[in-house]
């Protein structure tokens, strides 16, 4: 879905949020982002998000 939208709309970047996780948390939680990082064309841009914020969905 990321990757056929990114191609739709002829974007340069994708930006996507991150837990920011480490450690065992990381190893057992893999993430969205950590998969379109490791396996996408585009340039990539994340940011680790706080627990009171959110992410604006576009």
């Amino acid at each position: 879905m990321i990757y056929t939208k990114t191609g739709e709309i002829d974007a340069d970047m994708i930006a996507m949020g991150t837990h920011g996780r480490r450690g065992l948390s990381h190893l057992f939680k893999r993430s969205l982002t950590e998969n379109v990082v490791n396996h996408s064309n585009y340039i990539i841009w994340t940011s680790v998000l706080k627990k009171d914020e959110e992410f604006a969905q576009v």
